[in-house]
């Protein structure tokens, strides 16, 4: 916890130890008990949560947290989210979350980039693009979270590519091979970003929009900030 602190602000280990405590306390309930454990004999939620303390020890600006509530259970996740939001609001670090969950998505950020081989598929707002995807392979996702419907069954969205071109190369789009709504301009042309609404980006031919070539994708996205109190966000964030 201390190797931060004393190797790259050159603090002294009392002092690294003192602060690395005082971190502590934001992520973990019982600090001491946790300080105990051996690292490898702790529980998974409480390593996570240590690596959370541990990224913010030095007060980034910035955190890039890959799948950091992967390898715990559901409870120990809504915990661990809630600690990250905490972060944002009261100490201002921005996250960038990289997940393959949609869910975890939804529940956290502001913005979502849908990434399909490396290259933008889709981007914008969270509950624009999770609550009403553009792109095929945005609705193919959204399509594949389980909800708790009765009347709704899996496999009765009209979103099912042809198997007998999964094995074609594609000279154009990337996501052609897969994709429930391909057309002939699909196999040799390949999609530019657009914006089809304010704050929103895609690329796809199915949108007629005009090209965004050349312009940054994070000036498109830029918008003021927006601050939500936790019952509004818990309520806009509910996948209906």
């Amino acid at each position: 916890m201390t190797a931060p602190l004393i190797e790259l602000r050159g603090v002294r280990q009392s002092y690294g130890a003192f602060t690395a405590l005082d971190t502590l306390t934001i992520s973990l309930p019982d600090t001491a008990a946790t300080l105990a454990i051996a690292g490898k004999s702790g529980s998974g939620g409480q390593r996570q949560r240590i690596m959370v303390a541990r990224a913010v020890l030095l007060r980034p600006r910035l955190i890039v947290a890959d799948e950091p509530v992967s390898m715990v259970d559901a409870s120990l996740r809504a915990t661990i989210l809630d600690e990250i939001r905490d972060l944002n609001r009261d100490l201002g670090i921005a996250f960038v979350h990289i997940t393959h969950d949609l869910t975890t998505a939804f529940q956290l950020c502001d913005d979502i980039v849908v990434l399909y081989q490396g290259r933008v598929a889709e981007a914008g707002a969270v509950e624009d693009v999770i609550g009403n995807p553009k792109h095929p392979y945005s609705k193919l996702l959204v399509s594949s979270i389980p909800l708790p419907d009765l009347a709704r069954r899996w496999g009765d969205d009209d979103l099912q590519a042809d198997p007998a071109q999964a094995n074609r190369k594609s000279l154009g789009c990337r996501f052609a091979p897969r994709c429930p709504a391909v057309m002939d301009r699909c196999w040799t042309s390949d999609p530019a970003l657009t914006r089809p609404l304010p704050h929103r980006l895609l690329a796809c031919h199915l949108d007629g929009s005009d090209t965004l070539a050349g312009k940054d994708i994070a000036t498109e996205l830029s918008r003021p900030q927006r601050r939500r109190n936790d019952k509004q966000g818990q309520e806009q964030r509910k996948l209906q």
